[in-house]
């Protein structure tokens, strides 16, 4: 395209061109910003002369008509109109996939739930099969009672004023001072997941992991589940528990 296209004229522009030429010159813009049409020079960079040309040409066609208010504002219409119209087709595809994954999650469940039922680990099909497979990732320790939890698996999170910070240096000085009675001071205790989630992975300091241990009572030598982790084999944490790796169905 080049510039040596002559001024347009007001009354050589109708609406029904403007839009046919308009949207013909953006749909071009539009390629040459991506890159899909271009010149090359002779050192082989990207020549933007096109882009310019489109520019200018556009540029003429509304000021051949932004005197006709009715035309160039129809036009802007149409494009908030476009714009609204590929908006809400974002939000209704946005909606259709967030059923598509709900309906799926719960197809999934069911099939889960229906299998273990059922007993079954592997149904199989004609073209192909629907089984149960163990998760990948352990389960988060599940929390039952945060006053068991030993100190060392906690921390301290909160606030206080600034006056209690100008003292805090003097009061950590004084071995029987309760920081958290101090007034001015708001703190909450709380467990860390990583350090009890690490120590529950351990093999148990009792049974070395094995989950099994001798138990000598009644006079008979016999092999019974680990008292200290509950024939897990995996450490412990008072107050806290790790649920059982949950599984999930998968086809193919």
């Amino acid at each position: 395209m080049s510039d040596e296209v002559g001024r347009i004229k007001e009354t050589d522009v109708t609406l029904r061109d403007l839009k046919t030429e308009l949207r013909e010159l953006c749909e071009l813009r539009e390629e040459t910003e991506h890159g899909l049409i271009c010149n090359i020079n002779e050192v082989g960079g990207v020549c933007d002369c096109d882009r310019a040309a489109i520019d200018n040409r556009i540029k003429q066609y509304i000021q051949a008509n932004l005197r006709k208010v009715d035309n160039v504002r129809q036009y802007w219409r149409y494009l908030e109109d476009l714009l609204a119209s590929a908006e809400q087709d974002y939000k209704d595809a946005g909606r259709r996939r967030a059923a598509a994954e709900n309906t799926l999650d719960f197809l999934k469940g069911l099939c889960v739930d229906i299998m273990t039922e059922f007993g079954e680990k592997r149904l199989e099909g004609k073209h192909g099969y629907i089984r149960l497979q163990v998760n990948s990732s352990s389960p988060a320790p599940e929390i039952y009672d945060a006053s068991l939890v030993p100190e060392k698996f906690c921390t301290y999170v909160g606030s206080f004023s600034s006056d209690v910070w100008r003292d805090l240096l003097a009061l950590c000085k004084q071995a029987k001072v309760d920081l958290p009675s101090v007034e001015g001071v708001r703190v909450t205790r709380e467990p860390m997941h990583s350090l009890i989630k690490a120590e529950l992975e351990k093999k148990c300091v009792q049974c070395y992991g094995t989950a099994k241990v001798l138990d000598a009572s009644d006079n008979q030598l016999r092999t019974v589940d680990c008292p200290k982790c509950q024939g897990t084999g995996k450490g412990v944490v008072p107050g806290v528990r790790l649920p059982a790796r949950g599984q999930h169905a998968r086809i193919r």
